[in-house]
């Protein structure tokens, strides 16, 4: 015979309970309830997903999206501009080169601070920077004041112009070169220095500079050795100094 117990109706308390699913439990909310349950347990998650999807999506579309064709990319040091006469120079420019906007595009970059007496933190970076894409042929063209641009030629970045310009251009230009020459040291510190040659052509007198609203007296233009639009540059050139 089983042995009776003394336990009512509440020893429910002691029966098995059996496990709500998500869908049990969200079933017995009321609406309130539901939001503040997704809140608590899956806003996070859900915002952490998209983040990252968001993420790399941008990768994936950098990656695989056509880049623009850039047509000239001109680093200028030591310059300021008047920003609304800037943009209306820019613009001439990319309809002088019909620059397909999404497709082509010309890269004017005025970031560059050089100062060869003050060697501070954003000269280093300038420094740092323009030797970077040089060397990566990012850059086809670089604009300054004499002072770095003694610099460039001695450092040999620039091509020199009886190299790059056609015969009559050339001979046209004559009384605007800037001449320099290429310095080299060797290996016992002792420093030599290459033929004179044009390696800049100073475009003071060009109005279509000056309209872009420049704050440098004297700019000299030069085309660096290893550009891979010589002809953009050539063209770029006649177009400021007003050459047909």
């Amino acid at each position: 015979m089983a042995k009776e117990t003394k336990l009512d109706d509440s020893a429910g308390i002691y029966a098995k309970r059996t496990k709500q699913t998500e869908r049990e439990k969200l079933g017995d909310m009321t609406f309130k309830e539901k939001v503040a349950y997704f809140n608590m347990y899956y806003l996070k998650k859900v915002i952490i997903s998209v983040c990252i999807a968001g993420i790399l999506g941008y990768l994936i579309y950098q990656t695989v999206a056509p880049r623009p064709d850039e047509l000239l990319n001109i680093a200028v040091v030591n310059d300021y501009f008047e920003q609304e006469k800037l943009n209306d120079f820019l613009s001439d420019l990319n309809t002088h080169f019909e620059v397909e906007p999404g497709k082509e595009k010309i890269t004017f970059d005025y970031s560059y601070y050089i100062s060869n007496e003050d060697m501070s933190q954003n000269s280093i970076s300038s420094i740092q920077k323009i030797s970077t894409y040089v060397s990566a042929k990012q850059i086809d063209v670089i604009i300054s004041d004499e002072a770095y641009f003694k610099t460039l030629t001695e450092d040999g970045f620039l091509i020199s112009l009886s190299d790059l310009l056609p015969a009559d251009m050339y001979t046209e230009l004559a009384d605007k070169y800037y001449t320099g020459a290429i310095k080299d040291e060797d290996l016992k510190g002792n420093v030599s220095s290459g033929p004179l040659a044009p390696y800049g052509i100073y475009i003071d007198d060009s109005k279509l500079y000056k309209s872009s609203g420049s704050a440098i007296e004297k700019p000299i233009l030069g085309v660096v050795s290893n550009s891979p639009n010589k002809e953009n540059t050539i063209e770029l050139i006649k177009y400021l100094l007003g050459l047909e």
